[in-house]
């Protein structure tokens, strides 16, 4: 079993970092008055800093078995037909508890017209249901869902918080394993403890350490090639041509998920729009890349980093 899905924290007290939020959301589900309790709720932030493991302990918490509990990936489930449909068996009883859940993730991919429609859902929702939104992408949903659900920005794990956890789960396996191999991961996982976990199954049981660094090393290339090419973009010293040459054969060898480069990418030019180098370029640059390639794909990537590299200061 993979050490993410064996991991997993079944309880909030299992779950790592983000303390403020987890007591915030322990204060409103512990009401007195259970007409007060939140019937739905928002969770941002990045990939991998624990969205959908909390929307899990929810369901956990709800006692709601797996029968009566729905989760849907936004990336399939995007139009106004399939929202309403999914919405209409929402006002069904539950089959075998007493409450039922849906779960959106990605919900930013779920389209203008759907989204109001889940909206008159999460103003008055049925007293057996609850719903969870999960997405990394919070600026692309209706301004309405800042101020419906119940909210919480899920950060990055901190240093300390993210060795805690390797450590932890070494422990657990009852392995002695390289400190250098975990800093590492700890370094490049950019706290998100989904991607270090990933990390960790793939070199967890490696016994040459110098091996384990460099396959930590190739995981992460792809990251660092993301980052390669944002850099390139925002390099105006360079011409249209010398970037283009550059970047097509960053290219060439990238096997990341489009879509995760290009917010990679939008992420990378958002801080330098906010710096001291930002102006109407990055503002430009930022427009290119503020659509999902989840479609298109690569050749989306393609077309949009060259677009970029034509981009003037």
């Amino acid at each position: 079993m993979p050490l993410q899905t064996k991991y997993r924290p079944t309880s909030f007290e299992e779950f790592y970092g983000n303390d403020d939020l987890v007591d915030s959301l322990l204060s409103a589900l512990d009401r007195t008055d259970e007409t007060e309790i939140p019937h739905s709720y928002l969770f941002t932030g990045s990939a991998g800093t624990g969205k959908t493991t909390l929307a899990f302990l929810l369901k956990n918490h709800f006692n709601i078995p797996q029968e009566d509990f729905y989760y849907y990936n936004a990336a399939n489930l995007r139009g106004i037909d399939t929202i309403r449909g999914v919405l209409e068996k929402a006002s069904y009883a539950p089959m075998l508890g007493d409450k039922k859940m849906y779960v959106f993730d990605e919900c930013h991919q779920i389209t203008h017209d759907a989204q109001e429609a889940l909206l008159l859902q999460l103003e008055k929702p049925y007293n057996h249901v609850y719903y969870v939104l999960c997405t990394t992408e919070p600026n692309k949903l209706k301004e309405a869902f800042f101020r419906r659900p119940h909210k919480y920005v899920c950060k990055a794990l901190r240093m300390d918080e993210m060795k805690e956890l390797l450590t932890d789960i070494m422990t657990a396996e009852s392995k002695n394993f390289f400190h250098s191999v975990l800093d590492r991961i700890v370094d490049v996982s950019n706290g998100s403890p989904g991607i270090a976990l990933n990390m960790l199954d793939t070199v967890v049981d490696m016994v040459d350490e110098a091996a384990a660094i460099e396959c930590i090393s190739n995981l992460t290339h792809d990251t660092e090639s993301v980052i390669a090419v944002a850099r390139t973009l925002c390099d105006f010293s360079l011409g249209k041509k010398q970037k283009w040459f550059k970047i097509r054969i960053i290219l060439n060898n990238l096997q990341d998920n489009p879509e995760s480069s290009r917010r990679a990418l939008l992420g990378y030019i958002a801080k330098v729009h906010l710096g001291d180098n930002g102006g109407m370029h990055t503002l430009e640059m930022l427009g290119i890349f503020e659509k999902s390639i989840i479609y298109s794909g690569f050749p989306g990537l393609v077309m949009g980093c060259h677009l970029a590299c034509l981009v003037e200061k």
